[in-house]
């Protein structure tokens, strides 16, 4: 992860990982469906995490209305409908249904709060006549296509969200110009001292605590849903004859590369990286932490289809060591210490204008166990410690 430091560098880049987790999001979103347990970072719609039973779903507005009004600029409920479907559709049977809705509701309640801080930010932007040069689009250009997978071009994931380039160009413009609007207004040089990270550490040690953990590659053959029988048996013979093939000494990542239907075999010959309990699909999870290593599995069906699994690695519970994290808390202090200014200077926005939100997405504050049971979440960025991989995403 780039530290604050280099992010203010080159904040044109970082404005554009918006759109290259937009992007590549779209790009695999259809086959990345089998994490289970990953937190919800708004505007980003994620897997359902332990605190989604008990949030309230609010009424979805059926008319076209308007919900978010900013002193007379509207963001109207067919704007994000389109949106809302796609989710809908791609997360139908994978999660229970009121889960599914209250995800629905909350993605629609992030939009209009997306909106109403764009809308203003936007004003600024103008106040300041703020300028962007073809290169500072040219270089968040250059940062999405480093973020993207391997296999996967801008062409690609651009088409996948119907988007020309001349649409991602206006965006990234967009963007950047809110991105300098921020920079102009809150201190993005903080000082963090080492004192001040060690306390967080001692603090909060058990955040450090890294879970028994394997890594694991594997083969996918996918089954749709609505695959007629003859068909889900063709493709668990096919399954069958890769695996007998693996026995006989066959090189796994080539038949990943070759036959999986997993976007990890074509990039990285079906390795997965490392994950910890909870992470997969308890089919697939309760393979991958049984199998002895190396060992060709017997074959594991879950909602995705047909797998062959091989462990790689496996790796003991254990807290990463101080040293080890330190650079990630003083980077998890910096961002939160922005991210607080940030809140702080569009309240003020907010303040000075006008707005009115429809009843279904009126602000609402995160329900305890959205902050972790009450507790305020460590300052240190989500990725300090390894994250797993979606069997069907990589």
């Amino acid at each position: 992860m780039k530290s604050i430091r280099e992010r203010n560098k080159c904040f044109n880049g970082i404005v554009a990982s918006m759109f290259a987790v937009a992007l590549v999001t779209s790009a695999v979103a259809a086959d990345k469906p089998a994490v289970t347990s990953q937190p919800m970072s708004p505007p980003v719609m994620t897997a359902p995490g332990p605190f989604a039973m008990g949030a309230p779903v609010a009424k979805i507005p059926t008319p076209d209305v308007a919900l978010a009004d900013v002193d007379g600029e509207k963001l109207m409920s067919s704007q994000v409908d389109e949106q809302i479907a796609q989710v809908r559709t791609s997360a139908a049977g994978r999660m229970p249904e009121r889960v599914l809705e209250q995800r629905l509701a909350m993605l629609r309640r992030n939009m209009a709060e997306e909106f109403v801080a764009k809308t203003l930010l936007n004003r600024e932007a103008a106040k300041m006549s703020v300028a962007i040069t073809d290169k500072d689009i040219d270089e968040a250009i250059t940062f999405i296509k480093s973020k993207l997978p391997e296999g996967i071009t801008l062409e690609q994931a651009m088409k996948s969200r119907n988007m020309s380039e001349a649409d991602l160009r206006k965006n990234l413009s967009q963007e950047i110009k809110i991105k300098k609007v921020i920079e102009a207004n809150i201190n993005t040089n903080q000082v963090v001292t080492e004192v001040e990270a060690k306390a967080v550490y001692q603090q909060e040690k058990e955040r450090f605590q890294m879970p028994e953990s394997v890594r694991a590659r594997h083969i996918l053959v996918k089954v749709e849903q609505d695959d007629a029988a003859k068909v889900k048996a063709e493709k668990k013979a096919k399954i069958d004859d890769l695996r007998k093939k693996l026995l006989a000494g066959a090189d796994f990542a080539a038949l990943a590369k070759e036959h999986s239907d997993c976007p990890s075999g074509l990039s990285k010959g079906g390795d997965l990286g490392s994950f910890s309990r909870g992470q997969m699909v308890p089919p697939f999870e309760n393979a991958a932490f049984s199998q002895p290593i190396n060992e060709i599995g017997p074959v594991v069906e879950t909602s995705f289809g047909y797998h062959i699994i091989q462990v790689t690695e496996r790796n003991k519970d254990k807290t990463l060591s101080f040293e080890e994290v330190k650079d990630k808390i003083i980077d998890g202090i910096k961002m939160k210490r922005e991210q607080e200014a940030f809140k702080d200077y569009l309240q003020t926005l907010k303040a000075k204008a006008k707005i009115v939100y429809h009843e279904s997405v009126t602000p609402v504050e995160p329900l305890p166990a959205m902050r972790g049971a009450g507790k305020p979440p460590a300052p240190m960025p989500m990725n300090s410690v390894p994250k797993a991989t979606a069997p069907a995403g990589k």
